[in-house]
């Protein structure tokens, strides 16, 4: 017990262990009715026009389509066990003094990047159980008409990913290209329309719009 409560207060643990206790606190109150904020309120399912910064990040690594304190909690939650057992296992028994702290800092940065994968990987199947709470999401119309660059391989009816930067925010959107565009990596596209049923985006040629104009 002492060498556990000595792990989780020392650091980088201690680091992850103030956000999980964050984290913990506000379910509690949340469950017990003290702390009046309905989860479903704070929601990273943003649409476009709001992706801007951090919230632009957050859709870039698909941190998106369930409430912010789930996204939250799982950060932590997978944060905290990275930090602990790297600590329990390597950097207390190895290092100390200035060393731990700097090899310390190293693990906080991986632990947090390793977190973000994780996380995203764990709410992927849980949106759909979220979408009736939140409604069908609008049109995104914010990027309608817009300029983007094919960053996958190739772009097909059913494959494909675009990038966009909108605002200072750099999106990677799922894209669909109708066959024999022969879409490929660098192609600049215009974005035409939105595909609720794939979370996608009709694009076509840059060219080919600007002729139709």
């Amino acid at each position: 017990m002492e060498a556990y409560l000595a792990t989780i207060f020392s650091f980088p643990t201690v680091v992850f262990t103030v956000f999980l206790g964050i984290v913990v606190c506000y379910w509690i109150l949340a469950i017990i009715g003290l702390l009046d904020l309905d989860p479903f309120d704070l929601d990273l399912d943003l649409d476009v026009a709001d992706a801007q910064g951090l919230a632009g990040l957050m859709v870039t690594l698909g941190l998106t389509g369930v409430p912010l304190p789930l996204v939250l909690s799982f950060l932590a939650m997978y944060g905290w066990a990275l930090t602990y057992f790297v600590s329990l296992y390597i950097l207390i028994p190895m290092f100390g003094g200035v060393i731990l702290y700097i090899a310390g800092a190293g693990v906080i940065a991986i632990a947090f990047g390793i977190s973000i994968l994780l996380t995203a990987k764990t709410i992927r199947p849980l949106r759909p159980l979220f979408r009736k709470a939140y409604g069908t999401a609008s049109a995104k119309v914010i990027v309608i008409g817009r300029t983007g660059t094919v960053r996958s391989g190739s772009v097909s009816e059913t494959f494909g990913e675009a990038e966009i930067t909108i605002d200072g925010a750099h999106l990677i959107l799922k894209a669909r290209g109708e066959a024999g565009l022969n879409l490929k990596r660098g192609d600049k596209v215009i974005f035409v329309k939105y595909l609720e049923a794939e979370n996608a985006y009709q694009v076509m040629p840059e060219e080919d719009f600007l002729a139709d104009s």
